[in-house]
């Protein structure tokens, strides 16, 4: 395999980066707004012979999301919720959906990402401190003309000190 033309033949580097958040989360509400890569460190990996019209860095980016949980029989809620990302220089991304919990035990979901692909995902709170869960996006469109999937899968496990 060639070496990518972005970073030259650099293997590993490290950056520093920080971020901060804050959310408010109550029994039927959650609303919160993030931002990462504070530092904007500068990426140096190049090391060929082009020129470079801009300084390679890591961007910040900020985000805003809310969800609500309307409790439907009892035992059913279904909790909409949705995410906005803003880059600089980029357009901005929206993804909306909706969770479907039962008994506090097992959920469901669909969601969009606008222009991008549609999500499923399911999971599992196996008691109050762990959760499983999987998501499945289905792409739309092709990521790039590099792309020899349309789909990509996630596993996520959770374990919650606190509670």
């Amino acid at each position: 395999m060639g070496a990518d033309p972005a970073i030259g033949t650099a293997s590993n580097d490290v950056k520093f980066d920080a971020g901060f958040g804050v959310a408010y989360v109550s029994d039927k509400w959650q609303i919160g707004a993030s931002v990462s890569q504070l530092v904007q460190s500068k990426l140096n990996f190049y090391s060929g012979n082009l020129s470079r019209s801009q300084q390679g860095r890591l961007y910040r980016h900020y985000y805003l999301h809310a969800a609500y949980k309307w409790n439907v029989d009892g035992t059913t809620d279904i909790i909409p919720n949705f995410l906005m990302i803003y880059l600089p220089n980029a357009p901005l991304e929206f993804q909306g959906g909706f969770r479907v919990e039962h008994n506090e035990t097992f959920w469901w979901g669909l969601a969009l990402r606008a222009k991008q692909s549609f999500i499923l995902t399911a999971g599992l709170h196996v008691n109050k401190k762990f959760t499983i869960g999987y998501s499945f996006d289905m792409y739309r469109t092709p990521l790039s003309i590099f792309d020899r999937g349309s789909n990509a899968h996630e596993l996520m496990l959770r374990y919650n000190f606190l509670q």
